[in-house]
């Protein structure tokens, strides 16, 4: 199964919200770059949305969400860690694999629907870190940017990493002009 870990768009800076952080918005630049993103996930045959329960998450999914007439799944395990540290990669892959999204349709040799899932730097961080350093990248990358993986349970972290597609190359400057264009998902250049 593959799956598309997003870090969320910008939502401004932490110090500067005074409500629960939980609630903390996207800024006007983090709007748009949840914009660029619905054309190279749509490409990428997105059909199943998870988010983190933070509104920032969710509102980053929320045009791909409306272009594809689907709903975002909330799911605790893609949230903020907490003391504890990040949830496991058991938990997030069963909430990547629990129901395929798919309706029935595909022949049985067909991959699933790619899973889009948004999430926080601190989880992506966690989980992607083991995988992406040693290949040169940073993690846990920019705002919007997008971690192209495969569920490997044969992997010692369950995930392989496939590529990357940072916030500034689905568009001119802010993350502007989302192009229906295939995503860019097998170069780990450190770009």
């Amino acid at each position: 199964m593959q799956v598309a870990v997003v870090r969320h768009a910008d939502a401004g800076r932490r110090s500067e919200w005074t409500g629960d952080d939980l609630e903390r918005p996207l800024s006007p630049l983090g709007r748009a770059q949840a914009e660029a993103l619905v054309g190279p996930l749509r490409a990428a045959g997105a059909a199943r949305l998870l988010s983190s329960p933070a509104r920032r998450c969710r509102e980053t999914l929320a045009p791909l969400a409306a272009a594809l007439g689907r709903p975002v799944e909330v799911h605790e395990a893609l949230g903020i860690p907490g003391p504890s540290g990040v949830p496991g990669i058991e938990r997030l892959a069963a909430a990547f694999a629990a129901g395929d999204g798919h309706d029935g349709a595909r022949a049985p040799a067909e991959e699933p629907p790619l899973v889009v899932a948004c999430t926080h730097g601190e989880v992506i961080e966690r989980l992607l870190g083991p995988l992406a350093r040693p290949q040169g990248l940073a993690v846990p990358g920019p705002k919007a940017g997008i971690w192209w993986c495969r569920l490997d349970p044969a992997s010692p972290l369950g995930l392989q990493l496939e590529g990357c597609t940072l916030s500034e190359e689905l568009g001119e400057g802010l993350g502007h002009g989302g192009a229906e264009a295939e995503p860019d998902r097998g170069q780990l250049s450190g770009r």
